[in-house]
């Protein structure tokens, strides 16, 4: 006997038999669409355009010196402008050339040179970036070659890189690495020589030079920021930003804060925060001053003699703040400095610190600057104490900071004056001047301090 459906059965058979057939009738009907893709990365190019020099020509009519500057094209070596006139008789006693030697390569040759006040020989390029996404330029290194004389030593050799344009050959903005490189972009670029007078003659040395462009990024950029900090104006202590504005020699000030608790401040930057410690020079009070939120607090101090002239912070992962006092010519590290700020005893350092200041660079050489003696800028072993002549010169400093937030050369402000120094860190040279302005108007500063921002990474 067959069995039989049930009703429910029967009904949930035909169900299924219709499901598939509509599937079947659907399967039958179909359609494609292709797609084909292609993905290209973007680069980071640069070409070398027009080569740049220096000539240095002895007029035998007048016996003057007479300095001729001229740009060419790099591929054909065709002259496209010369900035001054070679006189009818002369003689060719120096020069500075660079040759484009291959597509990613210069030769830079200086010959004959000589100490000359107020000239540096430059040997430099143009540059056409030619990538399609944007780029900074990371460093421009020197590397030594060959020095069987030491004259790197004593040469000042100094890379710049500025904006530029081909059309006006007018020089823009300084290219640092926070400065973005779009297609198209022209950059001058090159190295300055300046040969001291205490150089010997006849050396000879080679050196490499190394552009680094990489893809642009705001978490790698760390513009330069430089402060100065100023004693007793109208009873109060003040604090300024600073920008050094390399085309026109101004170092432009913009009053932040004013201290009426801490009259004599000196001061130093956080290592990981933006915020400024300012001790006071008797060494009773330790201002803190939040920049971002503009806030600031202060906190009593122990254990400091007074005469506390000198502060930096070392850019170490502690974030040491030291502190140095011209009364016993002694270094303090203080301790818990946001909290309850307690000062430890360090090293005495070997000469007198009275004077000017200490700064730190990004790899944790310390520099150090005194008034009295020897006077001049030094190089200070923070935990022993003792220093190394860099170079002594005649003059009274008030601060000291590097610039390029570690990674560059000292800054100094003179004291009673308006000039901030740059200094060579290797040899002391004084390789830039520049004029303190407030508002646009020349300002007469005083005495204080002088700090460099968050360190570079």
């Amino acid at each position: 006997m067959k069995p039989r459906l049930g009703k429910i059965g029967i009904l949930f058979l035909a169900t299924v038999l219709v499901l598939s057939g509509i599937a079947g009738a659907f399967a039958a009907w179909t359609d494609t669409i292709s797609i084909t893709g292609t993905v290209t990365t973007g680069n980071v190019d640069i070409e070398i355009k027009k080569v740049s020099g220096t000539d240095v020509y002895k007029d035998l009519d007048t016996d003057e010196l007479v300095v001729v500057t001229w740009l060419k094209d790099a591929d054909t070596g065709d002259l496209i402008h010369q900035y001054g006139e070679v006189p009818d008789n002369a003689l060719h006693v120096a020069w500075a050339e660079t040759k484009k030697t291959g597509d990613k390569e210069l030769e830079i040759e200086f010959k004959n040179l000589f100490p000359i006040d107020e000239v540096a020989f430059v040997a430099d390029a143009m540059f056409h970036y030619t990538g399609t996404v944007p780029a900074k330029i990371e460093s421009i290194e020197v590397t030594l070659l060959d020095d069987p004389d030491g004259l790197l030593d004593d040469l000042v050799i100094q890379p710049f890189a500025y904006r530029w344009d081909p059309v006006t050959h007018e020089v823009g903005e300084r290219v640092d690495i926070c400065t973005q490189l779009h297609n198209c972009n022209w950059v001058w670029a090159g190295i300055q020589a300046y040969v001291p007078q205490e150089t010997g003659m006849s050396l000879t040395a080679t050196f490499s030079v190394t552009i680094n462009l990489i893809q642009w990024n705001k978490s790698g950029c760390t513009p330069e920021v430089l402060y100065l900090s100023e004693e007793n104006v109208n009873g109060e202590g003040k604090i300024f930003r600073v920008a050094l504005d390399d085309l026109t020699g101004k170092a432009n000030l913009t009053e932040l804060v004013s201290l009426p608790e801490i009259p004599e401040p000196h001061i130093a930057h956080a290592v990981d925060q933006n915020i400024i410690y300012a001790i006071n020079k008797d060494g009773k009070d330790l201002a803190i001053y939040d920049v971002d939120d503009d806030s600031l607090d202060v906190k009593d101090v122990t254990g400091l003699p007074g005469g506390m002239v000198l502060a930096a912070m070392a850019p170490n992962n502690a974030g040491e703040l030291y502190v140095l006092s011209q009364n016993d010519n002694k270094i303090y590290r203080i301790d818990d400095y946001n909290n309850g700020p307690t000062a430890v005893e360090v090293a005495t350092v070997d000469r007198n610190v009275q004077g000017a200041d200490i700064a730190f660079t990004s790899d944790g050489t310390c520099y150090f600057w005194t008034n009295t003696g020897d006077r001049g800028l030094y190089k200070l072993d923070i935990e022993t104490g003792i220093t190394t002549l860099v170079k002594e010169h005649n003059m009274n400093l008030t601060g000291l900071a590097a610039r390029y937030n570690g990674k560059g050369h000292i800054v100094g402000s003179k004291a009673q004056s308006q000039d901030i120094f740059v200094f060579h860190k290797c040899t002391g040279e004084i390789l830039e001047t520049f004029t303190m302005h407030l508002d646009g108007v020349p300002y007469n500063y005083t005495w204080g301090d002088m700090t460099i921002g968050q360190f570079a990474s």
